[in-house]
């Protein structure tokens, strides 16, 4: 009766459960234990790393400290290994996937625009400042660009605030296309982007980059049953040529930028004393 009551306890568990000998032999599992690692213990009872890659060539007593891995559907688990009666280990297993895209839920609202789904203005931050400290370590060159979309407030006078936000979206997705894999594009407020470009070598890669964006800009938008010719002022900034503080960097392009906007049409301008 007594062995019956602990087998239901053990069974009715809300998180997997096992128990593991010393060689890594599944002694007993439970039904959730089973489900996350599609064990059928009624077949030859198996070790524990057959379940998981994680779980091959590392000893038992190492998954004490809380360990994630992701089971073969797709789950996110949190496991944990405890000594148990001597020479056997109980290996806990809880789902935490709800637990985890909510944290990357509230990550992604905090770190990224809404509408572009681009980097927002803190996380280019980061990433222009972390970008500098490698470039100061290795010597190496970086630019950055700051972007206003030209007469935008016109264009949602005219269109409507759907359209304006539909210019943004498609400006931010050509931004995206016309730049290496490395580079970040951010949309730093309202009509505003920046650029991060690490590692550019010379300015020569800038210019063909600039020519890029602008070939890519030339084709106009279709947006609802318009065709909108959208153009972009651009400031550039260099590192280290023009100093290494971020801030310092990015008022220089901004500056630029401003100097740009005094052409018509598609213009870029590097910043000059």
């Amino acid at each position: 009766m007594e062995k019956n009551i602990y087998q239901s306890l053990f069974e009715n568990l809300s998180f997997g459960i096992a128990i593991i000998d010393n060689s890594n032999q599944i002694i007993e599992s439970n039904d959730l234990f089973n489900l996350y690692f599609k064990y059928n213990p009624s077949t030859k009872p198996l070790k524990l790393d057959s379940l998981h890659s994680n779980f091959k060539s590392v000893s038992i007593s190492s998954f004490q400290q809380i360990t994630k891995l992701t089971s073969i559907d797709k789950k996110v688990l949190s496991v944990q290994t405890k000594p148990f009666n001597g020479n056997l280990w109980l290996i806990e297993v809880v789902d935490i996937s709800l637990q985890e895209r909510e944290h990357e839920d509230i990550y992604f609202r905090a770190n990224y625009d809404q509408l572009t789904n681009l980097p927002n203005r803190d996380l280019f931050n980061d990433r222009c400042k972390q970008a500098l400290s490698a470039a100061h370590r290795h010597k190496e060159d970086l630019a950055l660009f700051f972007i206003d979309v030209d007469d935008f407030k016109s264009i949602n006078d005219t269109y409507g605030h759907d359209a304006g936000d539909s210019i943004l979206l498609e400006s931010a997705n050509r931004l995206s296309a016309s730049v290496r894999e490395s580079d970040t594009v951010s949309r730093w407020a309202g009509d505003e982007f920046s650029i991060l470009l690490p590692k550019i070598g010379a300015k020569e890669n800038i210019n063909q980059l600039l020519d890029r964006i602008s070939e890519n800009f030339a084709k106009s938008q279709q947006v609802q049953d318009f065709n909108i010719s959208v153009s972009l002022s651009i400031g550039v900034s260099l590192a280290p040529q023009m100093g290494t503080n971020f801030n310092n960097l990015m008022r220089f392009a901004d500056r630029a930028m401003y100097e740009a906007k005094e052409s018509n049409g598609f213009c870029y301008k590097y910043y000059s004393e």
